[in-house]
């Protein structure tokens, strides 16, 4: 393995770890500024879903960008 892979390899962790962050920081503060009372804040069953396929877009478009 050459140090260029290991670089890309890094780099995209990184990149994922960030986004990962960033939707478990927005879905605390979602939980945190909607009141429970509001119609927002019911969920439906492709909620959780919706976070899993953004990341993944981001990642591919990322990746296919890179190279």
């Amino acid at each position: 393995m050459r140090a260029d892979d290991v670089v890309k390899i890094i780099k995209y962790i990184f990149i994922i770890g960030v986004f990962i962050y960033l939707t478990l920081y927005l879905i605390q503060l979602k939980s945190k500024l909607i009141p429970a009372e509001s119609p927002w804040a019911r969920t439906t069953p492709i909620d959780p879903v919706i976070p899993i396929v953004s990341l993944a877009i981001a990642a591919f478009i990322f990746l296919k960008r890179s190279k």
